[in-house]
Protein backbone atom coordinates (compact mmCIF):
# COMPACT_ATOMS: atom_id res chain seq x y z
CA UNK A 1 0.00 0.00 0.00
CA UNK A 2 1.41 3.38 -1.03
CA UNK A 3 1.16 6.07 1.63
CA UNK A 4 0.57 9.72 0.84
CA UNK A 5 2.38 12.58 2.52
CA UNK A 6 -0.80 13.20 4.50
CA UNK A 7 -0.80 9.56 5.68
CA UNK A 8 2.85 9.83 6.66
CA UNK A 9 2.20 13.02 8.60
CA UNK A 10 -0.69 11.38 10.42
CA UNK A 11 1.55 8.47 11.38
CA UNK A 12 4.41 10.74 12.42
CA UNK A 13 2.19 12.87 14.64
CA UNK A 14 -0.10 10.09 15.78
CA UNK A 15 -3.20 12.06 14.80
CA UNK A 16 -6.15 11.56 12.52
CA UNK A 17 -7.32 14.94 11.17
CA UNK A 18 -4.58 17.37 12.12
CA UNK A 19 -2.72 17.50 8.76
CA UNK A 20 -5.75 18.66 6.81
CA UNK A 21 -6.67 21.10 9.53
CA UNK A 22 -3.12 22.44 9.69
CA UNK A 23 -2.91 22.95 5.93
CA UNK A 24 -6.27 24.71 5.97
CA UNK A 25 -5.16 26.93 8.86
CA UNK A 26 -1.87 27.78 7.14
CA UNK A 27 -3.68 28.77 3.94
CA UNK A 28 -6.11 30.90 5.93
CA UNK A 29 -3.15 32.52 7.71
CA UNK A 30 -1.59 33.45 4.36
CA UNK A 31 -4.84 35.08 3.25
CA UNK A 32 -5.38 36.84 6.58
CA UNK A 33 -1.85 38.30 6.67
CA UNK A 34 -2.12 39.39 3.05
CA UNK A 35 -5.34 41.21 3.97
CA UNK A 36 -3.67 42.81 6.97
CA UNK A 37 -0.87 44.18 4.79
CA UNK A 38 -3.47 45.65 2.46
CA UNK A 39 -5.18 47.22 5.50
CA UNK A 40 -1.80 48.57 6.61
CA UNK A 41 -1.28 50.27 3.26
CA UNK A 42 -4.72 51.90 3.54
CA UNK A 43 -4.31 52.96 7.18
CA UNK A 44 -3.95 56.68 7.61
CA UNK A 45 -2.77 57.01 11.21
CA UNK A 46 0.22 55.71 13.12
CA UNK A 47 -2.11 54.16 15.71
CA UNK A 48 -4.00 52.19 13.03
CA UNK A 49 -0.74 50.96 11.52
CA UNK A 50 0.60 49.91 14.92
CA UNK A 51 -2.60 48.01 15.71
CA UNK A 52 -2.43 46.19 12.37
CA UNK A 53 1.25 45.34 12.78
CA UNK A 54 0.61 43.87 16.24
CA UNK A 55 -1.99 41.62 14.64
CA UNK A 56 0.43 40.69 11.84
CA UNK A 57 3.06 39.69 14.41
CA UNK A 58 0.52 37.57 16.30
CA UNK A 59 -0.68 35.86 13.11
CA UNK A 60 2.85 35.15 11.91
CA UNK A 61 3.86 33.79 15.32
CA UNK A 62 1.02 31.27 15.24
CA UNK A 63 1.77 30.50 11.59
CA UNK A 64 5.46 29.86 12.28
CA UNK A 65 4.64 27.62 15.24
CA UNK A 66 2.31 25.51 13.10
CA UNK A 67 4.92 25.18 10.39
CA UNK A 68 7.62 24.21 12.89
CA UNK A 69 5.36 21.67 14.60
CA UNK A 70 3.77 20.09 11.51
CA UNK A 71 5.32 21.06 8.20
CA UNK A 72 9.06 20.96 8.92
CA UNK A 73 8.93 17.55 10.66
CA UNK A 74 7.07 16.19 7.64
CA UNK A 75 9.72 17.52 5.27
CA UNK A 76 12.46 15.95 7.39
CA UNK A 77 10.54 12.68 7.66
CA UNK A 78 9.92 12.49 3.91
CA UNK A 79 13.55 13.41 3.19
CA UNK A 80 14.81 10.65 5.49
CA UNK A 81 12.53 8.11 3.82
CA UNK A 82 13.76 9.16 0.37
CA UNK A 83 17.41 8.92 1.42
CA UNK A 84 16.83 5.46 2.95
CA UNK A 85 15.20 4.25 -0.26
CA UNK A 86 18.29 5.16 -2.29
CA UNK A 87 20.93 3.88 0.13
Amino acid sequence: MRHTIKDNLKALLGVEDSPTDAIHILKEDHNRVEGLFKDFEKASTKAQKQKIMKQVVMELTVHAALEEKLVYPLIAYEGDKTREAYE
